[in-house]
């Protein structure tokens, strides 16, 4: 057994430990370095204390705000010469978490109102040396729409010049061309707008729209050179969806799907988000899909399910139920289900909101 080391007092009151004496220098210097290092961890607990005293008061004065759900929308400002800057990266946006907890961060990319809105159909050249997106909107004239189209140039230092655009004639759509200014140039990494308006003519086969498609362009570099690309201008069957001429009121929406001749048609879709999904995104997926995407109507919304109308330029009539659903995980589901007298109709809307709610989940 060791020897026990007694404590004393020294002149200022504090106790202290009183090391054993050592014949020896070396015994001497042994015990010296005992009484030093301890002292050393005494203030070093003392400075510890201090420290995270320090931290606490810093972290309540400057407190890290929550992240916020949802992201910055891509926007294409008008500039003169009705010049545009376009970002041809897609429109997708994460839902923000605390990068400190990876295991609750979601995989799935939900984007915002805005971003749904502005989302642009991209076209697929054989060169890079342009690039083009383009959307349609209904026109207030019967049957009429207005595709969008932006060109970016993709050269950094030389010029593009637009020569010729041409969208074809076909069976089911009469191109009424708007007054361009071609030949028109871009300016390096910048885009132009042209816009095209578009006769659908009638039809009794409601189905997607391909229509061909030529542009000719020319670089205005030291050696210049024309260029030719051929597309398929592709536009979905809801261009054939207008604002129904029956009262869109729950009455009728009851009559309607009471009528088996009107309804002889169903589909159903669903899609499962996370738990973290706000409420706000819901309502936003929720929109974009009843009305800008499948062009219909809401009749009446109660406990998160809204009826929706459509009607088609032929006369078919769509009764359709969109609701949310919580399941025991929290998890939110989406169901869309689509009633109506027209097979190709109701499939190829159906499609429409499979291949977006698809999407969300990638």
């Amino acid at each position: 057994m060791g020897s026990t080391i007694p404590i004393v007092k020294n002149e200022d009151g504090k106790k202290k430990k009183k090391g054993k004496k050592s014949s020896t220098k070396k015994g001497k210097k042994e015990a010296e370095d005992d009484n030093n290092t301890k002292n050393k961890k005494k203030k070093g607990t003392k400075k510890g204390k201090k420290s995270k005293k320090s931290f606490e008061d810093n972290k309540n004065k400057n407190e890290i705000p929550k992240p916020v759900v949802g992201g910055k929308a891509i926007t294409i400002p008008n500039n003169q010469n009705d010049l545009v800057k376009m970002n041809p990266v897609s429109i997708q946006t994460s839902l923000s978490s605390d990068p400190k907890k990876p295991k609750k961060v979601s995989k799935k990319k939900i984007p915002s109102n805005n971003e749904l809105i502005n989302q642009y159909i991209p076209v697929q050249f054989n060169g890079n040396i342009i690039s083009m997106v383009y959307k349609w909107e209904f026109e207030n004239e019967p049957n009429v729409i207005r595709v969008q189209f932006l060109l970016k140039n993709n050269i950094e230092n030389e010029k593009v010049k637009i020569i010729k655009f041409e969208i074809a004639e076909t069976m089911k759509a009469h191109i009424i061309n708007l007054d361009n200014k071609l030949p028109i140039t871009i300016p390096p990494n910048q885009a132009i707008s042209i816009e095209k308006n578009i006769m659908l003519l009638s039809s009794t086969i409601i189905s997607n729209i391909s229509i061909p498609a030529t542009i000719q362009y020319q670089d205005l570099s030291v050696d210049p050179k024309n260029y030719q690309e051929s597309f398929k201008l592709s536009l979905p069957l809801t261009v054939y969806m207008k604002k129904p001429n029956f009262p869109i009121t729950p009455d009728y929406f009851v009559e309607i799907i009471s009528d088996p001749e009107k309804i002889t048609q169903n589909a159903i879709v669903k899609v499962t988000l996370p738990s973290n999904v706000s409420q706000e995104q819901i309502q936003n997926i929720v929109r974009y899909t009843s009305e800008d995407l499948l062009k219909l109507h809401v009749v009446e919304v109660i406990n998160g399910a809204a009826t929706l109308v459509g009607q088609t330029v032929q006369g078919n009539i769509i009764a359709s139920l969109l609701k949310q659903t919580i399941k025991k995980n929290n998890d939110i589901v989406i169901s869309l289900n689509i009633k109506g007298d027209n097979d190709e109709l109701v499939n190829g809307l159906a499609d429409i909101a499979r291949k977006f709610f698809q999407s969300l989940k990638k």
